[in-house]
């Protein structure tokens, strides 16, 4: 079973150190500690700054960046796909 877990939440421009960013960065480097290698991906979008506080998940080698194709996104039949956060501010709506 593949996991990925979507960290775009954590790239936010405005907001990528505080409330929802933070929640999302803090709960991956939770999983990440507790289990280590549980999640197969952990997604990144290449268009948005990637900060610093990501270096503890980068360097697991499992960093992705999301492509406009999704080609290379296939969890696969019970695969499971982590949203960090539904909402991205930086997006127009």
């Amino acid at each position: 079973m593949t996991v990925v877990f979507d960290l775009v939440g954590v790239q936010n421009r405005d907001h990528g150190e505080r409330g929802i960013a933070r929640y999302v960065l803090n709960t991956a480097l939770e999983v990440e500690r507790l289990a280590p290698g549980l999640v197969d991906h952990w997604l990144l979008r290449g268009d948005m700054p990637v900060p610093g506080t990501l270096e503890p998940l980068l360097s697991t080698g499992r960093a992705r960046l999301l492509t406009a194709d999704r080609s290379w996104l296939d969890v696969g039949e019970g695969g499971v796909f982590v949203a960090g956060s539904l909402f991205e501010l930086d997006e127009p709506v």
